[in-house]
């Protein structure tokens, strides 16, 4: 993992995806797989799997979504309030993650399984948009 510090150097810090239309109809297609998923799922009696991979692909996306906020605001702030900013926040965020999996794993090990493979296909779907994006901004 990248510590702030990393960054000290990088004053004007802008996103990799520039145009946040396009962002967000890659999170709402890579949902929209997610729910797919979990309505396949369910036609075929797979209660539990349906479960996980429909929480999991909302899950998801508010993962990354509050990771890209933390991103940006550990930015904005200097060297000495960046860290400290950044372990709270990132510490609050693992404690979730622990509390949502804990929870889907009460309702059975193939819920979590879903909710897995729903990440697995989020982080996919948006390496694809980067690598798109930055073979476009290659050709200019």
């Amino acid at each position: 993992m990248t510590t702030p510090g990393f960054y000290k150097k990088r004053k004007n810090f802008k996103s990799v995806s520039g145009d946040k239309s396009e962002w967000v109809s890659w999170v709402a297609g890579a949902g929209g797989g997610g729910i797919l998923a979990s309505m396949i799922a369910y036609y075929f009696r797979q209660k539990d799997l349906a479960i996980g991979l429909g929480w999991g692909s909302v899950f998801n996306v508010l993962n990354f979504y509050s990771l890209k906020i933390l991103t940006e605001k550990v930015l904005s702030r200097g060297e000495v309030d960046g860290p400290r900013f950044f372990w709270i926040w990132n510490l609050v965020r693992w404690f979730f993650l622990a509390v949502v999996c804990w929870l889907l794993l009460s309702v059975s090990p193939l819920c979590l399984a879903g909710a897995g493979a729903s990440y697995f296909w989020l982080l996919l779907v948006l390496g694809f948009a980067n690598w798109r994006s930055s073979s476009k901004s290659g050709e200019k």
